[in-house]
């Protein structure tokens, strides 16, 4: 990748390019398993932050603005994409059990939906 860093989740390591190509490559064989477009809301998309992973999936920001959620395993499946404010350009946070993620204009705060409040 060109900006994003690796992310390695057990024996598996994902490199996601700048340009919105995600592999998937096994850690202690380097056999690659897959080698796929990420797409946004609106097609294709550039990434600048690096990916993240929490509760079995992969959690990319996008330029324009997506944050786009990936299955974790040895096939591609692209779960979601929703469309926030404004271009993410930093990596996203995870902590108890919240994905946080700055976007140019706001700082947003995703749980589970009827989880009580920090």
């Amino acid at each position: 990748p060109y900006v994003p860093s690796p992310l390695v989740v057990g024996n598996l390591m994902y490199l996601l390019g700048d340009g919105g190509i995600l592999k998937a490559v096994k850690f202690d064989t380097g056999e690659m398993l897959y080698d796929e477009r990420v797409n946004g809301s609106a097609g294709s998309s550039k990434f600048f932050g690096s990916p993240v992973a929490a509760d079995g999936k992969i959690f990319c920001g996008s330029q324009q603005g997506d944050l786009i959620v990936i299955k974790q395993g040895e096939k591609f499946e692209q779960l979601s994409a929703s469309k926030l404010d404004s271009p993410i350009s930093s990596s996203p946070a995870i902590s108890d059990g919240r994905l946080f993620v700055r976007t140019e204009k706001m700082l947003w705060c995703i749980g589970a939906k009827g989880a009580p409040l920090p």
